[in-house]
C-alpha cells in the first residue's frame, strides 16, 4: 500500500518556462486528486500535460503496490520510456533510480544515445540481472563509431535491450517483485498523436509530446494557454473526449499499422513478436504484462511480399535526380525512389519510352516507403 503519492515534472528554467501551460496542467491534476506536485530543476516530463482530469493514477498505483519500479514501452518506437515512470518510496525503488542516474558518468563519447532514455536500457538489464547482457552494452559504448545514418545504431541497441528482456513483464528480483513494464498503450500516458490527440474514459490521462501552443490549444482553453496561471476550473476544452470503444479503434488502426511497416520503415526495426500478441487484446485495452515466469506465445502472421519485382541494376549505372517527391520525373530507362537513392540500394522501376515518365511518389513504386518522415527523391539512370 502507500500512503502518500508525489508527481514530479524534471525541468530546468528555461524548460519550465517552455512548458509552462503543460507543467500547470499536472498542477491541477494533482491538486483534484490530492497529490503532491513538484518540479525538479536539476517524473513527468515537462511535455506531457494531464489531459484527463476526473481519474486519478489509482488503476496504475495498484501495480506500485506490489513492486517498485513502474516503467512502460513507448508506442511510436521500441523504447522504454524514461520521460514517465512511477517509483515507490523504498531501498530498492531509490537504489534504481540512483544507479540510472549514476549513467551519466557512463555516457557514449559520440553518437545518439537519447541521454536517460538510452541510459534505462542498459541499466534495466543490470538491475534485472539478465544473463547475456554484454552485447547490448557493447552496442551502448560503441555508439557513433561506424558511419551509420542518424538513429540507426541507437536503435540497433535498443533493439538487442528489448529483444533481451523481452515482452512486458512482473519481473522478481531474487525473489520479490521490483519491476513492472506496462504493455505499450496501457500506461498512463502515451504519446499523442498515437491517439489522434482523444481520451475516454478509459486509457491514458496524460499526452506525451505536447510542445506547442497549437498542441495545448487541442485540450485546453485559450486563457488557460494564453496565461499558464488560469483557474484548474476553466482549463479543459470539450471536443476531444470519445468513447471506449472509438478510443479503442484508434489504437488498434495504430498497431495494425505498426505492423504492417510502420515501424520499420522509421526505425528499421521489425516489430517484436509481442506486438502480434497484443492485436487481441488492443481495441478492448486489456493488455497486460506477463507474470515473472509466464512464457509468451506469438502467433505471426506470414510475411508479406513485394508488390514489384526485384530487378538486378547493372554496375555502371549512374543515377541522377530527376525529381522531388510528389513531382514528375521524365525518365527511359530506370528510375529510384528514396533518401540518397542514388547511393543506396531500394526499389528500382523500368521506365518503357511511352509514356517515358514516372510518378515520383510511392504508389508508382509499390507503396515501399523507404525513409519515413525524411524528404525523397526519384533518381533515373537513362538508357539502361
Amino acid at each position: 500500500s502507500y500512503s502518500a503519492v508525489g508527481i514530479a515534472a524534471v525541468a530546468d528554467p528555461n524548460y519550465q518556462k517552455r512548458f509552462a501551460v503543460s507543467i500547470a496542467s499536472q498542477k491541477c491534476y494533482a491538486e483534484r486528486h490530492g497529490y503532491e506536485h513538484a518540479v525538479i530543476d536539476p517524473v513527468m516530463d515537462g511535455d506531457n500535460p494531464v489531459v484527463v482530469l476526473d481519474r486519478s493514477l489509482d488503476h496504475w498505483l495498484e501495480e506500485a503496490k506490489a513492486t517498485d519500479v513502474v516503467l512502460y514501452e513507448r508506442w511510436m518506437n521500441n523504447e522504454i520510456m524514461a520521460g514517465n515512470y512511477a517509483v515507490r518510496n523504498s531501498a530498492w525503488g531509490i537504489a534504481f533510480c540512483d544507479g540510472w542516474a549514476s549513467y551519466n558518468y557512463e555516457l557514449p563519447k559520440a553518437g545518439y544515445y537519447s541521454s536517460d532514455n538510452g541510459a534505462i536500457h542498459l541499466h534495466l538489464l543490470r538491475a534485472l540481472q539478465l544473463s547475456k547482457w554484454e552485447p547490448c552494452s557493447t552496442l551502448w559504448h560503441h555508439l557513433g563509431s561506424d558511419r551509420a545514418e542518424g538513429l540507426d545504431e541507437y536503435f540497433s541497441f535498443v533493439t538487442c535491450s528489448r529483444l533481451l528482456m523481452g515482452a512486458p513483464r512482473r519481473w522478481k528480483v531474487k525473489g520479490k517483485y521490483r519491476v513492472t513494464i506496462l504493455p505499450r498503450g496501457h500506461s498512463w500516458s502515451i504519446d499523442g498523436g498515437n491517439v489522434d490527440s482523444k481520451t475516454s474514459s478509459v486509457g491514458p490521462i496524460s499526452h506525451h509530446g505536447q510542445k506547442t501552443e497549437q498542441n495545448y490549444l487541442q485540450y485546453f482553453t485559450e486563457e488557460f494557454v494564453k496565461s499558464a496561471d488560469a483557474s484548474c476550473a476553466n482549463m479543459m476544452k470539450e471536443g476531444f473526449q470519445v468513447d471506449p470503444a472509438t478510443l479503442g479503434g484508434i489504437m488498434s488502426r495504430s498497431l495494425d499499422a505498426r505492423l504492417d511497416g510502420g515501424l520499420l520503415s522509421w526505425t528499421r526495426q521489425f516489430p517484436p513478436p509481442w506486438d502480434w500478441v497484443y492485436k487481441g487484446c488492443m481495441k478492448s485495452l486489456s493488455c497486460r504484462p506477463l507474470e515473472d515466469e509466464e512464457s509468451l506465445v506469438p502467433t505471426m502472421l506470414r510475411p508479406p511480399q513485394a508488390k514489384l519485382p526485384w530487378m538486378r541494376v547493372p554496375n555502371n549505372a549512374k543515377f541522377k535526380e530527376c525529381a522531388k517527391d510528389h513531382e514528375s520525373c521524365a525518365c527511359v530507362g530506370l528510375a529510384k525512389f528514396g533518401h540518397l537513392a542514388s547511393k543506396r540500394f531500394s526499389v528500382v522501376v523500368r521506365v518503357e519510352r511511352n509514356p517515358g515518365k514516372i510518378a515520383c511518389g510511392m504508389s508508382a513504386f509499390g507503396e515501399d516507403d523507404p525513409a519515413s518522415g525524411e524528404s525523397k527523391r526519384c533518381y533515373c539512370a537513362e538508357g539502361l
